[in-house]
């Protein structure tokens, strides 16, 4: 009777130190984030400051969650910076071994100023490189705590169908995707100047947009970008990636195609009439074609 007994109060204590054991699991969890309430929307990034970030990072391509040791590396040469890392693909259409991210410390919200030399020297030493990542005019934005290494694994997991679901419920092109660390995680995706947010090791290679749905129709805000960096001169340097140039447009490509003419015609070497020449060059389609059909001319009559 003794026995049995003992045997009821240890599995009773047993049984209380499990059922303790998953209270204090929960709590932690719910500390971590658990049961935050996620609120996505589009917004002015603030994160970025007037003129943007400038970035060490290093780059890295396979699955996302080997990304953690550089994480991890940033940290420990810059401990009380904030990271931050760019995602590039969508890991449900990318093969994992294919997937691009760049992660880094953030060293300025301001291309001007604002950067620590020390904390520059100490980067470029260990492998880093620097770039600069305007502030785009909106974002699909949201933020969740960041508590414990708990938060980090949560907020991946509860974050992103969320802003999946958001983007392509309003038609949105939002890419790519950032995370910032500091007392929380901000989640931002940029609505325009997407392509300056590409590391020269990215910015050549073939576009796959993360974690998001391509609309039909270009967004306005990215759109208002565009027009305001037309009508307004920028500062060049260092940090700031070349624009691709501008299509040539049909009306500048007759123009050029009437300058080919005209220097043909005049040509003491060359024979022809410039109606001949200019029929001739109705089947040009590009300026390499009329640079072609020049070079041919001693044929034409």
């Amino acid at each position: 009777m003794l026995f049995l007994e003992s045997t009821g109060v240890e599995l009773f204590l047993v049984l209380g130190l499990l059922l303790a054991c998953l209270v204090a699991l929960y709590l932690y969890a719910v500390y971590s984030g658990l049961s935050h309430r996620i609120a996505v929307g589009t917004k002015e990034p603030d994160v970025f400051g007037e003129k943007g970030l400038v970035v060490a990072y290093k780059t890295g391509k396979g699955p996302f969650k080997e990304c953690g040791s550089l994480f991890s590396e940033a940290y420990s040469l810059l401990p009380t910076n904030n990271t931050i890392g760019l995602y590039y693909d969508d890991p449900e259409s990318v093969p994992s071994n294919e997937t691009r991210y760049a992660v880094g410390s953030i060293l300025s919200q301001s291309r001007d100023g604002g950067i620590k030399n020390d904390e520059l020297q100490t980067m470029i030493r260990n492998g880093y490189k620097i770039a600069h990542f305007p502030k785009p005019t909106y974002a699909v934005m949201t933020t969740f705590p960041f508590r414990t290494t708990l938060s980090i694994y949560l907020a991946v997991y509860r974050v992103y169908p969320l802003l999946k679901k958001y983007i392509t419920s309003k038609g949105l092109c939002a890419y790519p995707a950032i995370e910032i660390y500091s007392d929380e995680i901000k989640f931002v995706m940029p609505l325009s100047r997407q392509d300056e947010f590409f590391v020269p090791e990215f910015s050549e290679e073939e576009l796959s947009i993360a974690t998001s749905e391509v609309s039909s129709f270009a967004d306005s805000s990215a759109q208002y970008q565009r027009d305001a960096d037309t009508n307004n001169d920028t500062k060049e340097s260092e940090f700031r990636k070349p624009k691709a140039p501008n299509p040539i447009t049909s009306e500048t490509f007759e123009k050029i195609k009437e300058k080919i003419i005209e220097d043909t015609i005049n040509s003491p070497s060359v024979n022809i009439t410039s109606d001949s020449f200019a029929q001739t060059l109705d089947n040009a389609k590009t300026i390499e074609d009329c640079l072609s059909f020049t070079k041919n001319t001693d044929s034409l009559s």
